[in-house]
């Protein structure tokens, strides 16, 4: 229920702060102009199109958000402890050794189509050599099984898990 409950603000937020930093990759500057002269006079329309709905969905965010009385601080906090607490049940199902659990965990999550039980016991095997304090161990293994970064699936920006099994 937690999920379904900042999902939106989270969204919004989304839209709010990163459509900030989306702002700087699309915004019409004089280095953003230089990197678009390659692009055809239609794919810069695209482009300042794209750029045109962006700020005008970060405004529309933004008033949502306040008229709510939601300050930025307060969305950020909740997705923190949101994401702390989801990632202790995973550290814990993990540590369980419990397949069900971290499924269940997972189910609404891009993970869910890449875990299988043996899957699962990788990232067991990932844990425990963490755990124990043998970071080159898990290292090691995250890297034989495709996976990048101390996440559960191979961290942020690793590839998704069934790309590394098909790499194998």
């Amino acid at each position: 229920m937690i999920k379904k409950r900042y999902a939106i603000p989270a969204l919004l937020f989304g839209l709010a702060v990163i459509g900030g930093s989306t702002a700087y990759a699309f915004s019409p500057s004089d280095t953003a102009l230089a990197a678009f002269s390659g692009f055809s006079d239609e794919e810069q329309a695209a482009i300042q199109q794209a750029d045109d709905i962006r700020e005008t969905a970060e405004k529309e965010a933004q008033a949502v958000l306040e008229a709510a009385g939601l300050t930025r601080e307060e969305i950020m906090d909740a997705m923190r402890s949101y994401h702390e607490k989801q990632r202790e049940e995973m550290d814990a199902a993990l540590e369980a050794n419990d397949y069900d659990a971290y499924a269940a965990l997972v189910a609404n999550s891009p993970m869910a189509n890449e875990l299988s039980e043996d899957t699962f016991a990788d990232l067991v095997k990932v844990h425990e050599l963490e755990k124990s304090g043998d970071r080159e161990g898990a290292r090691a293994l995250r890297e034989s099984l495709g996976l990048k970064g101390p996440g559960p699936m191979g961290g942020h920006g690793g590839p998704r898990l069934e790309d590394a099994k098909k790499a194998q």
